[in-house]
This record gives structure tokens, C-alpha cells and sequence, in this order.
């Protein structure tokens, strides 16, 4: 069963081998990438793969290898990755892989982009030329409007594995280049031991969450976020007693003080007198507080109030459904550090 880092990896090597952002025009592309990140062994084993020309002396003839790119780029990917045990290396790749993307094409539909940024004193003909003349927040503002779909989908991947891009204004010219978020090893690690553990709970609950991955990767936020809703009521199901509704399962994985004295786990939500309100469920509300936001932005995100004929629906956005997948992920991984669904189950 893979993992949820070479699935993300597996995504980055599909949009790569389209060629959009990257163009591999000569033999030396993937030499030079992988020569830079200190791999040149890689390249002689996988060179048939990554050249898309051969050559018979003066003569040039394509590739027929060529066609199994895609094949190349993952096997490489996983090989570095070593199951986790080469994070560091995979990210020299990485970083060499982002230093060879040319700016330009990056974008969606550049000619239409030239004729809407052209003016009767200005006309550009290059992406980079016109960065030239905006500011670092404004480029970025720019770039991410304007952005080409594999593109946007190698930085969703990205970031599946705690990984981001920056955009650098230079004196004469614009970088991206790799950001890594503290904690980024032990926190991808958790977060597999969190699939095959949801996958041994039931299958489905893996399925859902690789589900919110891919969409959080496709760019749909609100399917991302109604995945992970149905993750959390499903997950929590599972320590309910019969004939009762999810939130009762969290009231039992639950370990805040004398939740157990709590007949209905909405006082406390409702904060009623009915819960002592020595105790402040704390885990609970937090835990609950990521359902109540994911069933505000998924689900029910067309459902706003109506004021006087209008009606005010949320705006919801990709970073909207990066919060509440991270959000998700951390609910789930106290769950199962905690034990308490195998220690209900056990008990019942």
C-alpha cells in the first residue's frame, strides 16, 4: 500500500511529465538537474527514460524510452525517497527540479496575459519582463491569478509534503525556490502511520482522506472539506452506542474531565447549565470546533443567513480547505495516539 508521501510524489512526477513548466528540450535537462543535487549515478541509470533524443553519430532520432517519462521521474522519486529514510536527498532533487523551471511558463495562456498587462506606452513580451516592474507582494499576487493548472497542482502536491514555494524579486530577476515547514519529517511520518491506521479501522476512512488529498490537490476546497467532515463523523461513529448520533462517539474518545457525567454532549457545546462548569471539555470543543468548520464551509457553504433578500454565502478558498485538512489531521493523529477507539471497541 503506498504511502500518502509517494502518492503526493507520484502527482508531482504526472504534472512534471507534461511538460508544461518544465520543458525538457535536450538530453541535458535531466542530466544537469540531477547532476546539481549530486545524483549523476541516477541519471546513467535512468538517462533512456529521461532523454527525449538519441543520437547515431550526427544524427538525431527521438527516443521511443521517451514515452515512459513518467515511469523514470517516479522511480527516481521513490528511490530517493527510501520510504523516509532519505528525506533530505529527495529534497536536493526537489530544489534542483525548481531551480530549472523557467518563470514564463508557468503561467496559463500568455499571449492573453501580454495583451491584458500590455499598454499604449508599455508593451511586454516576456513574463519576466514584466515582473521586472511589480513589487515582490504584487508578483506573487500575480503569479498565483494567473498560474497554469499543472503548476498549481505541483504546489498543492508540494504541500501535501509540508513543502511550499517562494517567489524572490532579484535585481534583475525573479526565483523560486523550495520553503520547508519546521517539523517536516516527523510530521509526514505521523501522518502515514495515520493512514494505515485509519485503513485498519476500516478501509473506507483511508479512501475518504486520500479522497480530501486529491481534491485539496485538484484545487476543489469545498470537496476537500466535505471529505474531511465525513471523516470526522464517520471516525467518531465508531465509539457511538447504538441508536445515537456521532457527537456521542466523541464524548466517549473524549478523555476531558468528567465528560462521562455529560447525558448530552450539546450543553457543553451550547454551554448550558446542565454541564458543571467547573470542568471546561477542552479536547471535546476543539475537536468538535473542526467539525462545526468543515460542515460550515463543505457541506452547508450555500446555506448563509438571508438579510433583507440577500443572501451572504461564505467565500471559501484552497487555503480555507488547507486549514481544515491540517486541522483534521491533528484531531485524528490525538485520537490515535490516544487509543481511546481501540479501547472503546475492546470494551463494548
Amino acid at each position: 500500500m503506498d504511502s500518502l508521501e509517494k502518492i503526493a510524489l507520484s502527482k508531482i512526477a504526472t504534472v512534471i511529465v507534461n511538460k508544461s513548466f518544465l520543458k525538457v528540450s535536450s538530453n541535458s535537462v535531466w542530466e544537469s538537474i540531477l547532476s546539481n543535487a549530486g545524483y549523476e549515478n541516477l541519471y546513467e541509470k535512468y538517462s533512456k527514460y529521461l532523454n527525449p533524443y538519441i543520437y547515431n553519430g550526427p544524427f538525431e532520432n527521438d527516443n521511443n524510452f521517451f514515452k515512459d517519462y513518467y515511469i523514470g521521474i517516479k522511480e527516481i522519486f521513490n528511490k530517493l525517497y527510501d520510504n523516509g529514510n532519505n528525506v533530505k536527498g529527495l529534497l536536493f532533487l526537489l530544489k534542483s527540479i525548481i531551480e530549472k523551471i523557467n518563470i514564463e511558463f508557468i503561467v496559463e495562456d500568455r499571449d492573453s496575459i501580454f495583451e491584458k498587462v500590455s499598454t499604449s506606452r508599455e508593451e511586454y513580451y516576456s513574463i519576466e519582463e514584466y515582473l521586472k516592474t511589480l513589487s515582490e507582494n504584487d508578483i506573487n499576487m500575480f503569479l498565483e491569478e494567473n498560474q497554469s493548472l499543472d503548476f498549481k497542482e505541483f504546489i498543492n502536491s508540494l504541500k501535501i509534503l509540508n513543502l511550499d514555494l517562494e517567489i524572490v524579486k532579484e535585481k534583475n530577476s525573479t526565483k523560486i525556490s523550495l520553503e520547508r515547514f519546521a517539523g517536516t519529517l516527523e510530521l509526514e511520518k505521523e501522518k502515514s502511520k495515520l493512514s494505515e491506521w485509519l485503513n485498519n479501522l476500516n478501509p473506507d476512512f483511508r479512501k475518504v482522506y486520500e479522497q480530501a488529498l486529491e481534491n485539496y490537490i485538484s484545487g476543489n476546497a469545498i470537496a476537500t472539506i466535505t471529505s474531511c467532515r465525513n471523516l470526522i463523523t464517520g471516525l467518531f461513529s465508531l465509539a457511538k452506542d447504538d441508536k445515537t448520533k456521532w457527537i456521542m462517539g466523541l464524548k466517549k474518545v473524549s478523555t476531558d474531565k468528567n465528560i462521562e457525567l455529560i447525558k448530552n454532549p450539546k450543553d457543553i457545546i451550547n454551554q448550558s447549565t446542565l454541564a458543571p462548569n467547573a470542568c471546561k471539555y477542552t479536547r471535546f470543543k476543539a475537536m468538535y470546533s473542526v467539525y462545526s468548520m468543515a460542515s460550515d464551509l463543505g457541506d452547508h457553504s450555500l446555506e448563509g443567513p438571508k438579510i433583507n433578500g440577500a443572501m451572504y454565502l461564505e467565500d471559501v478558498k484552497l487555503y480555507d480547505a488547507h486549514l481544515v485538512l491540517r486541522m483534521t489531521e491533528d484531531a485524528l493523529i490525538w485520537v490515535m495516539e490516544s487509543r481511546r477507539i481501540e479501547e472503546i471497541k475492546n470494551t463494548d
